[in-house]
């Protein structure tokens, strides 16, 4: 039997939520791998030293990239902020304003970590 539109419609947005969760989960598994070697290398890790630290600064520019991409949504986020406080006239458009300030924050919080992790 074949699925209706909205069925199929849902199919796909597991599989998206599945794929988005996976994706942070994998984030999140390479950062905490990165601290862990930075931390190895700086014990002693003297016999693999050279690749230890190849491996280390291309995590560390991958992290840089991240970062440097999460300050330009959160840079984006402020202008459509600004954009939607002059609008400021509708129910809906004050949700839509509570929603990027909570993205904002979040984001925030984000670049505080990687900065701190880099």
């Amino acid at each position: 039997m074949a699925l209706s539109f909205g069925g199929s419609i849902a199919k796909y947005d597991m599989e998206i939520t599945k794929i988005l969760q996976e994706t942070a989960d994998n984030e999140k598994n390479n950062i905490t791998n990165y601290i862990a070697l930075k931390e190895f290398t700086q014990q002693g890790g003297k016999k693999y030293n050279k690749e230890l630290l190849q491996i280390l600064e291309s995590r560390n520019l991958e992290l840089k990239h991240k970062l440097e991409n999460k300050e330009r949504q959160n840079e984006a986020l402020l202008i459509i902020l600004e954009y939607l406080n002059t609008l400021e006239k509708n129910k809906y458009c004050r949700l839509n304003i509570q929603e990027i300030v909570n993205k904002i924050v979040f984001l925030e919080n984000e670049i505080k970590m990687l900065r701190n992790i880099i």
